[in-house]
């Protein structure tokens, strides 16, 4: 009888035991299960940043809610928020990773709106050349300095406090006091004179400022590509081993892509599931090959990368053609 009770204790301890053991596994495997799926939400996703600032040269201060101070570059900024470039320098606003605002020389601009569906700059002073690109789902973005407002749509254009250069695309752009407005959709220039819109045509100089600013605005794109891959290298780490290349390689492919010569498409046609981070690249590079477009219509020609130069520019001087009735020998050596 003692022997019996025994046995049933150590059975009902056992029992007791396995039951314990079961449940740790378990915990442990439903850990596991939610580090994979943290994980992969981490990896699928890509937060937009709101506002930031790249500062190109110069001194550039900003403004956030305690007075002027001096900005640093990559810095985030907010809502209400103060932008001002100095003589001599210049910065670039990048609003929701899809709006441009390239502040030129002695230029104030302020943050008066920063929502997902409208962003609005009041532009105080100086000059401006803006990129509105629609990447995050934007959908009206609006400038204002205190005698005109331009609405855009999607488009690119230099604003002075009482003059407007067009780029391309469609924006609408607005006398405060008068009320007048002027649809724009093609490369002109717009004045304000005397209360009234005037258009009229940009002289040579001012069509090569265009360009110089599309060219700098393509730069700057690629920047924005550049710093989305930065902020999720694991993401781009599966990518690169999928394709079976290195970082050298893929720097090449990438710029094989803004030349037409491998469609940008493929990452996300290949992709198993949905990541944001590439749909952006994707988008941007899009972007990217449109603004290459509008400065070749424009007459600009980009220089041509490493890839596309023959060989032969990386080699030694190679030695005459035997076979070559006219062939020299080669010098002998000192």
């Amino acid at each position: 009888m003692s022997e019996h009770k025994e046995h049933s204790s150590e059975h009902k301890s056992h029992h007791k035991d396995s039951k314990k053991k079961r449940y740790i596994i378990l915990g442990a495997i439903g850990g596991l299960v939610l580090i994979f799926a943290i994980s992969l939400i981490l990896l699928l996703r890509s937060p937009t940043t709101p506002a930031y600032l790249n500062i190109e040269q110069g001194d550039v201060q900003v403004n956030t809610g305690s007075g002027w101070s001096p900005a640093s570059d990559g810095m985030e900024l907010s809502l209400d928020d103060k932008v001002k470039t100095l003589a001599d320098s210049s910065a670039i606003l990048v609003l929701y990773e899809s709006i441009i605002v390239n502040l030129k020389s002695n230029t104030e601009v302020a943050i008066s709106e920063l929502a997902e569906d409208k962003v609005k700059i009041d532009q105080e002073s100086g000059t401006t050349w803006n990129k509105f690109t629609k990447l995050a789902g934007i959908a009206s973005y609006e400038i204002e300095t205190p005698n005109t407002v331009a609405t855009v749509r999607g488009t690119d254009f230099m604003m002075g406090m009482d003059h407007l250069l067009m780029g391309s695309g469609d924006l609408t752009y607005m006398a405060k006091e008068s009320g007048q407005k002027m649809a724009l959709s093609k490369i002109t220039k717009v004045v304000l004179r005397d209360g009234k819109l005037v258009e009229e045509e940009m002289t040579p100089e001012e069509k090569a400022m265009v360009i110089d600013e599309k060219r700098k605005t393509m730069y700057e794109m690629r920047k924005m590509r550049a710093r989305e891959i930065n902020k999720h290298p694991n993401v781009y780490r599966i990518v690169k081993a999928i394709a079976g290349v290195d970082d050298k390689e893929a720097d090449v492919r990438i710029s094989k892509m803004d030349w037409g010569r491998i469609r940008e498409d493929t990452l996300i046609e290949k992709a198993p599931v949905r990541v944001a981070s590439v749909e952006k690249f994707v988008m941007l590079t899009k972007q990217i090959k449109r603004e290459k477009a509008d400065l070749e219509a424009l007459g600009y020609k980009e220089p041509l990368p490493g890839w596309m130069a023959p060989a032969i520019l990386e080699s030694k001087e190679m030695p005459p053609d035997p076979l070559k009735d006219d062939a020299m020998p080669p010098e002998p050596l000192k």
